[in-house]
């Protein structure tokens, strides 16, 4: 069985079977949100936020062979230092609240892209900086 896991938003997990006539199982889409986002030069988790690493840690209790990465972002203010550090931070925050609602954590990897990786390009607006202030889960 193969498993591919895509970030577009929400998980995405495409479970294809081979078999002998080598026909494709149908796409499964779960609605869970993949990421969270936080306040300008801040780590801590908001209400939302940890919402979705609720339905998250229910997600990944149910799929105990699947591991992940979880990714920090920043937004492009501050120096490239400093946005790997606090993006290291915001990756770190998420990974310690799946651990706390009871997701092995040898089954997390954490990962700091800083600003190197935003959703938004050239971003100008505060909505627009606050899209790249996020951590992102993915599948392993």
């Amino acid at each position: 069985m193969n498993l591919k896991f895509l970030s577009v938003g929400s998980l995405v997990l495409f479970l294809a079977a081979c078999c002998p006539t080598k026909q494709m199982m149908e796409p499964v889409v779960l609605n869970v949100a993949d990421k969270v986002f936080f306040d300008f030069n801040k780590s801590e988790l908001r209400a939302e936020g940890k919402q979705v690493l609720d339905e998250q840690a229910t997600w990944f209790a149910n799929h105990l062979q699947e591991n992940l990465v979880i990714e920090g972002h920043t937004d492009v203010r501050g120096s490239d230092e400093y946005n790997m550090r606090l993006g290291g931070r915001r990756a770190k925050a998420a990974r310690d609240y799946l651990v706390s609602k009871g997701v092995n954590p040898d089954r997390i990897r954490t990962v700091s892209f800083g600003e190197t990786r935003p959703d938004v390009v050239n971003a100008k607006t505060a909505a627009e900086h606050q899209l790249n202030r996020r951590a992102v889960t993915v599948l392993d």
